[in-house]
């Protein structure tokens, strides 16, 4: 059903639509992930990836064992106005302002995450790696795996803020994601450097996780 932006995008896309038409009111559950899964040809994956930005806007609220239902607190019009990511247009000023934009808002990111991580955060960023490694092969997937991995970060960060200015930026991000997975030597060296930071955190050390968070993104810079 839906067109590749990626199929995180597109189901990030699709949902705000429903929201924002009214067709999704304040309160309203959405359908089960099996039943979106269905409806939107997606891959538990990419969907799992953008009701994750849709929760990170406040627009939606996940809760295990429960579902996922629209925010009751979500303005309609801050979806319209406010809360769309920016476009990259591809242009070199643009390219630069995005990497300056990445590596001032998630080294930050990373140092909170590293200072206020919990053990099941932990967890989260080496289950991602693990199965990023199992998906090394794949540009598609691994490229939603890079996304989520630094979406764990800004979570854990646990600064409503900074994540929300993280999110305004995803989409863009994601086509930069995309250029960094387009090789396995890519790949491999993506997967190495998160390695690293998530070690930072789990040893609590902020300002090594603020240094190779901004070195990360500085080395995937050079790259292209």
């Amino acid at each position: 059903m839906l067109g590749r932006l990626s199929m995180a995008e597109a189901v990030f896309r699709h949902l705000k639509d429903r929201i924002r038409n009214g067709e999704l009111q304040p309160g309203d559950s959405l359908p089960s992930e099996r039943e979106l899964q269905a409806e939107l040809g997606v891959s538990r994956i990419s969907l799992r990836e953008g009701l994750a930005r849709l929760s990170a806007l406040g627009l939606v609220e996940v809760s295990h064992g429960k579902g996922t239902i629209v925010s009751r607190a979500v303005s309609l019009q801050s979806v319209e106005d406010v809360l769309l990511p920016l476009s990259l247009s591809g242009e070199e000023q643009s390219i630069e302002e995005l990497y300056d934009a990445r590596a001032l808002i998630e080294s930050e990111l990373a140092g909170l995450a590293a200072e206020r991580c919990s053990v099941d955060c932990v967890n989260a960023l080496f289950q991602n790696i693990a199965e990023a490694a199992d998906c090394i092969d794949s540009a598609e997937s691994f490229s939603q795996l890079d996304a989520a991995f630094h979406r764990i970060i800004a979570s854990a960060a646990q600064n409503r803020y900074l994540e929300t200015m993280r999110e305004a930026i995803s989409g863009s991000v994601e086509e930069l994601v995309k250029l960094h997975s387009a090789s396995p030597e890519q790949r491999q060296a993506t997967l190495k450097r998160h390695e690293v930071i998530a070690n930072a955190i789990k040893e609590g050390d902020g300002e090594a996780a603020r240094l190779l968070a901004r070195k990360h993104l500085l080395d995937s810079k050079s790259s292209q």
